[in-house]
């Protein structure tokens, strides 16, 4: 079925995009998401083009399942957008969901309750 297909290529880079996101988030817990979202865009990119260097040392690494799952093997242009799909995707749930700005949490504190 080509949608299978479809789906887990792309499904799979955007899942990675997450992941790194997420994980540069629980290192760094009090990072704004507006930092974390470039900061993975970067990385992203970094491990696709280097995929299109292949000597025989980084090619043995990549022959080893836990580095193929973060190194990828061939350079495709559609990965880059299946990775800013998916950190556009973590960084609006890490925004929405998970980060709580220390500037917002002071200004909260200090405004009075109501009394009733």
């Amino acid at each position: 079925m080509p949608t299978d297909s479809w789906l887990r290529h792309y499904a799979g880079d955007a899942l990675w995009a997450m992941a790194v996101l997420w994980s540069l988030a629980i290192l760094r817990p009090s990072t704004q998401t507006r930092h974390l979202l470039p900061l993975t865009l970067a990385i992203a990119l970094a491990i696709e083009l280097s995929q299109l260097y292949h000597a025989d040392w980084i090619d043995a690494i990549r022959a080893l399942k836990p580095a193929a799952l973060i190194l990828g093997h061939t350079f495709l242009w559609t990965d880059l957008i299946s990775y800013a799909v998916g950190a556009a995707t973590a960084a609006l749930l890490h925004a929405r969901f998970i980060y709580k700005s220390p500037s917002s949490a002071n200004i909260k504190a200090s405004l009075p309750t109501p009394r009733g």
